[in-house]
């Protein structure tokens, strides 16, 4: 078990600094430096008489920042031909690092960033600063936000142009860079992730209030253009927006794309998705059933009412109470219940007679 003492930051962070680097680029790093710097970390925030977390994050950040605006500079000499190929495959290292370097800084995260967030509403990476400076953001999402403003932003234009490049050759039957397509296309939702749902709708209010005013006649028209275009046609990348999304951290997220994909009854598989979440949840819970049988018996009929008032809660207020969701959560209880093991059923059922 980690214990707390007096720690000098400059000797722990030369340490940890080169596992930082090494990670952020996926270079190898052995075992036991591995498991060490689980220490470090831990020993950093809870360093007595004061703790170094903020020293810990601001450095840390400044390594990712130089890691981004490094990658940023090499892909500026990179000519076009060869910019999708350069791209993709510096992202997908980036972000593989990335997401084990913001394992590693769990500690950092739950009891330090989480702490200092004033509200939801201000963890947007369209601010005008970056939000990692305000020291609000997790590692994960301050490693994200600096690749969209140190890296995409400034050659969006260059990448735009080289994707419809690709669609081109692959509408003339000519191979190309193809393959690069999807993971491009995909560091960009991650790096963004729903913040464009919000832009839709703001954009469908506006295109409704024009039609109130202007043309009520052609209204069912204007209405399913707009949803041909902005929702049909992108329904792959919205259902693949929601697999990084926490439910009960992205209510807000969830809904307003409920509200985008609702008109269209397009929502099957967020539905779905909302359905293996219900499941997982009541699976854990029934996993931590008291062994003896009279207690699990009273346990399981409590953690289930507990379950079920839980997310009808959350389906009428993300989901507008809609039925499809309302069966999806039904069939992810009775599957979760069936799934128990034939001991956990036994006893229960002893318990109960």
């Amino acid at each position: 078990m980690f214990g707390t003492a007096s720690v000098d930051f400059v000797s722990k962070w030369s340490q940890l600094s080169d596992v930082v680097s090494k990670l952020i680029r996926c270079e190898q790093i052995t075992r036991e430096r591995w498991n060490n710097s689980f220490h470090d970390v831990y020993a950093l925030c809870h360093s007595r008489p004061s703790s170094h977390a903020a020293a810990l994050y601001s450095s840390t950040t400044s390594l990712i920042s130089v890691r981004v605006k490094e990658i940023a500079a090499e892909l500026d000499t990179v000519d076009d031909s060869e910019l999708l190929p350069a791209y993709s495959r510096h992202w997908n290292v980036f972000h593989s690092g990335l997401t084990y370097l913001d394992n590693l800084y769990r500690v950092v995260n739950q009891q330090y960033v989480r702490n200092l967030r004033p509200t939801e509403a201000e963890m947007c990476y369209g601010a005008i600063l970056p939000m990692a400076d305000r020291h609000t953001m997790e590692i994960l999402e301050v490693g994200l936000a600096h690749w969209k403003l140190y890296l995409i932003d400034n050659i969006s234009l260059r990448l735009s142009r080289c994707l419809l490049r690709e669609v081109a050759n692959d509408r003339a039957g000519v191979v190309g860079q193809q393959n690069t397509i999807c993971p491009t296309l995909k560091s960009f939702l991650r790096v963004g992730e729903l913040r464009d749902i919000e832009k839709a709708l703001a954009l469908r209010q506006q295109e409704e209030n024009r039609v109130a005013q202007y043309y009520q006649c052609s209204g069912e028209s204007v209405f399913e253009l707009f949803q041909t275009i902005v929702v049909k046609d992108r329904l792959q990348f919205l259902n693949e927006s929601v697999q990084n999304m926490v439910p009960e951290k992205h209510k807000t997220d969830l809904h307003n794309l409920y509200l985008l994909l609702a008109p269209n009854n397009l929502y099957t598989e967020l539905a779905r998705w909302f359905g293996q979440h219900v499941a997982a949840c009541t699976r854990e819970a029934l996993s931590n059933l008291p062994t003896e049988p009279t207690a699990a018996s009273g346990h399981f009929v409590d953690s289930l009412l507990e379950l079920r008032d839980r997310f009808t809660k959350f389906l009428d207020e993300v989901f507008d109470g809609n039925n499809t969701f309302r069966n999806q959560m039904d069939k992810a209880f009775n599957s979760a219940i069936n799934d128990r093991s034939p001991n956990a059923k036994g006893s229960t059922s002893s318990g109960a007679q």
